[in-house]
This record gives C-alpha cells, sequence and structure tokens, in this order.
C-alpha cells in the first residue's frame, strides 16, 4: 500500500484560509446576487449606449435613420408638384445634398485608431453644406419651373417662418440621434448640425411647392445656418459653463 501524501508546507496555508473565508448558505446567495446585479447593470448600459456600438455600425444606423426620416416625411407630406419636378434637377439637389449628409456622418464617426482629420477639413465640410443649400437657392435652373411663388402680402416671416419651422422640427430628431451616437470628437456637435441642416432640406425639398429665390434662401438654406450656428453658440456656452464652474 502507498502512505498517503502529506500536503507540501508551502500550500497548507490554502486549508487555513479555506476554514477561515467559509461562508454560510445565505451569505453565497446575497453575494452572487450582488455580482449578478452588477453584471445585469452594465450589460443595460452597454445595450443602451448607442455611442459604444462599433463605428461602421454607427455610421450605418445614423443613415438609415436619415433615409427613413426624408422619405417618411417625403411620403407623409409631399409637394403637390413633385410628379412634374423634373428628374434631373430633383436628384441633383437631393444628390448633393445627400452627399455631403453621409460625408459629414463619416468624418464625425471617425474610428480613433484612423489619423484624425484636420479641422480645417471639418470646417470645410460645414461650409459645403451652407454653400450647397444657398446654390440650390440661387441656381434658377433648379427651380425656375416651379410656378408657384409666395403672394406678396405674406412678407418675408410670412412664408419664411412655415417651412423653417419645419426644417427645424424635421431635423432635431436627427441631430438627436448624431449626439446619441458620438463619442466626443472634435466638432462632432457642429457636424451633426450640418448633417441634420442637410436632411431637413432634403425634407424641406420633397415637401413646399413654393419658388422663388428669396423663400428658398430664407425658408429652406437659413435652416442649415442655424444648425450650425446654433450648435456653435450653445457649445461656447457649455464650455464657458464649465470653465465657470472650475
Amino acid at each position: 500500500m502507498s502512505a498517503s501524501r502529506e500536503p507540501e508546507p508551502e500550500l497548507a496555508f490554502l486549508d487555513d484560509l479555506d476554514r477561515e473565508s467559509t461562508l454560510d448558505a445565505s451569505e453565497l446567495d446575497e453575494l452572487f446576487a450582488g455580482v449578478r446585479g452588477q453584471v445585469d447593470k452594465s450589460g443595460a448600459r452597454r445595450l443602451s449606449s448607442l455611442a459604444e456600438q462599433p463605428t461602421n455600425r454607427r455610421r450605418l444606423f445614423a443613415l438609415i435613420c436619415f433615409s427613413l426620416i426624408v422619405l417618411g416625411l417625403g411620403a407623409l407630406l409631399p409637394r403637390p408638384d413633385l410628379a412634374a419636378f423634373p428628374g434631373l434637377a430633383l436628384a441633383l439637389i437631393l444628390g448633393s445634398f445627400g452627399t455631403l449628409l453621409v460625408a459629414a456622418v463619416v468624418v464625425a464617426f471617425r474610428p480613433i485608431y484612423v489619423p484624425a482629420l484636420s479641422p480645417v477639413w471639418k470646417v470645410g465640410l460645414c461650409v459645403a453644406a451652407i454653400a450647397a443649400a444657398f446654390a440650390v437657392a440661387l441656381v434658377p435652373e433648379l427651380h425656375d419651373h416651379v410656378a408657384a411663388r409666395p403672394p406678396d402680402e405674406m412678407g418675408v416671416l410670412g412664408h419664411m417662418v412655415p417651412c423653417l419651422s419645419y426644417g427645424l422640427v424635421a431635423g432635431l430628431p436627427a441631430y438627436a440621434l448624431l449626439r446619441l451616437l458620438d463619442r466626443g470628437a472634435p466638432f462632432g456637435r457642429v457636424l451633426a448640425g450640418a448633417a441634420a441642416g442637410l436632411g431637413a432640406n432634403m425634407v424641406l425639398e420633397l415637401h413646399c411647392p413654393v419658388g422663388g429665390t428669396q423663400h428658398l434662401m430664407m425658408g429652406h438654406a437659413m435652416v442649415v445656418v442655424l444648425f450650425i450656428v446654433g450648435v456653435v453658440l450653445v457649445e461656447r456656452l457649455i464650455v464657458g459653463v464649465r470653465d465657470r464652474r472650475r
């Protein structure tokens, strides 16, 4: 018969530790419940935090939501002359807005392992968004076919405010979504504002049957300006409040 082996002296302390740290069943249940609760809370936070999703998934989700907003509102409240709108002009307008919108989303959700873009590119993208919106208003060939013009008795504010308000309301959900998806990248708010303004102009193009340079500038293009300038002002206000608290 082989003699039973004695525990090695170096490991003898484990037996003492095991005897001293023995927990009864109720204590084990309480410990397990606490750990499980913390794990569940952590998992819920991860699932609810859109910003923690992979970069390409955040981009895709943002673009899908933009598409749903534009197409949904366009189908819900379409312009009455949409069938008579020249297809090439409509494709050019929506295509230019859409291209800049995609660029703003891609740049805003840039992976951290990719070298950062110069702020000049980001500011330039915002300037291009404003320029595109005003170009649509200033190029006569894009809207000369639209017969409807705002009545003179309405005044500038009378025909500007409805479209301006509708555009801002249409763009706010998109802006809020981009902020939820953002991880705090530099110029993230401004790029989100540019994308929201461009998306709102796409909605207005599918909704508003009124033409004319003045209306398109003040009622449509100004939506992009207000989103970008408003976001810059809010960001400066937030930074100022933080500086005063320090």
